[in-house]
């Protein structure tokens, strides 16, 4: 006779770091605690890779916005945007209120259409966004499957909390929810923890009365969660990144001009920790020259062809980038795409190689190895719902067993 499976609650909490487990007491109480390595870069690669089990250069989604030229966002102006007149942020701000609501409305994505803050107007006819669907869509990474999609193909009801955006805090999502009893798979989707932890530093007194509340939450859905089911569950919980305080705020267009060069003469695309620059479309002498003096700054380094490719980082056609600046911990560049980043307090998105950037996954049940990654998170909820031959598959590899994935894992150009 075949034991009846225990019910699956999976947890993700955006960047919870590994010495802050303890203070949210569902996870602290887990047996198994690893320390989880995430992406080289933001929650957009992180998400990708735990429901994929892929790295960047499999998926395709390393940063939210992308070149693809002649099919950005304000193609259809492209004749215009070349105009000075229009090379102003109030200017991109009000152009993207007006008059791509097409474009925005076609996009369910978390992150949607933003809002083109500090980049040049007329690059717009190239700079597109990377995800149209949110996580829990099917069919969210474009030609590949994530487990939601795997589980849904295998008739697996779920019951997924924490995606409908009807509130900024998925906790106050969590809190009104009523658990149905009868999913063999429940998903907390959190992401309370990144939101403080940008505003106040994670381990901060204000953090600590963020974790309070975040706390009492989790034990009450805990709670309502077994009467439900009138059992515990297995849990598996995890987060993608950690988080590392800020010390500096630089301006990026700044730091460059004071050593003489001009950002704004090279298409680039400036992220919290990232400037990402593109020759075609710059002045060659300024591209080569901007490229100088980043070498030059100590808070930052290039992303080499060694560690682009150890990370999963090469795409053949630098859609991201033909050369990507990065930031080390404590950095971060106060004008953005996104806009600004004066006041953050603590920041991610830097190099996984750094112990600060470690996420953490913890589980009720035993886990294979020390250290893992965010990769793993694929090949662990299936190996817990029967649908793998292994709980832990350690990284992208043997992703295709009992036919669950379509050969080839990559993704297409």
């Amino acid at each position: 006779m075949v034991a009846k499976r225990k019910p699956l609650l999976l947890i993700f909490l955006d960047g919870l770091r590994p010495d802050a487990i303890d203070k949210l007491e569902l996870l602290a109480r887990l047996p198994e605690k690893r320390r989880l390595k995430g992406e080289f870069g933001y929650s957009i690669a992180c998400h990708a890779s735990m429901y994929t089990g892929l790295m960047p250069s499999e998926h395709a989604y390393w940063f939210v916005w992308q070149r693809k030229k002649g099919r950005g966002i304000f193609s259809k102006f492209a004749r215009l945007l070349g105009f000075r007149i229009f090379d102003s942020w109030p200017i991109r701000v009000l152009a993207h209120r007006l008059f791509i609501k097409d474009v925005r409305s076609a996009n369910t994505s978390f992150f949607g259409v933003p809002r083109p803050v500090n980049v040049r107007t007329r690059d717009l006819a190239d700079l597109t966004v990377t995800e149209w669907k949110n996580y829990d869509e099917y069919g969210y990474i474009e030609g590949q499957k994530g487990f939601l999609d795997v589980l849904r193909d295998h008739s697996v009801e779920l019951d997924l909390v924490g995606f409908d955006k009807s509130s900024h805090e998925e906790s106050a999502i969590l809190a009104r929810h009523k658990h149905s009893g009868t999913a063999p798979v429940t998903y907390w989707f959190l992401g309370d923890v990144d939101h403080f932890s940008h505003k106040h530093g994670q381990m901060s007194r204000e953090a600590n009365k963020e974790f309070e509340r975040l706390n009492n939450v989790l034990n009450a859905a805990y709670k309502d969660y077994c009467e439900s089911f009138g059992e515990e569950p297995e849990v598996l919980a995890w987060s993608d990144h950690g988080h590392a305080d800020v010390k500096t705020v630089l301006d990026p267009y700044e730091e460059v001009r004071l050593a003489g060069a001009k950002l704004k003469k090279v298409f680039h695309v400036i992220d919290g920790t990232y400037i990402r620059l593109w020759r075609e479309g710059s002045d060659d002498a300024m591209y080569s020259r901007v490229v100088s003096v980043l070498k030059e700054k100590p808070y930052g380094f290039f992303i080499e062809p060694a560690l682009a490719e150890r990370h999963g980082l090469v795409f053949s056609d630098n859609r991201f980038g033909d050369d990507i600046f990065s930031l080390k911990p404590g950095w971060v560049f106060g004008k953005t795409i996104w806009g600004w980043s004066r006041t953050m307090k603590s920041q991610h998105g830097y190099c996984p190689d750094e112990p600060i950037m470690d996420g953490v996954l913890a589980s009720s049940f035993p886990i294979q190895g020390g250290v893992v990654s965010i990769r793993d998170v694929y090949a662990t909820v299936l190996g817990k719902m029967g649908l793998l031959e292994n709980g832990m598959a350690n990284s992208s590899k043997n992703l295709a067993l009992n036919g669950l994935v379509s050969e080839p894992r990559h993704r297409p150009a």
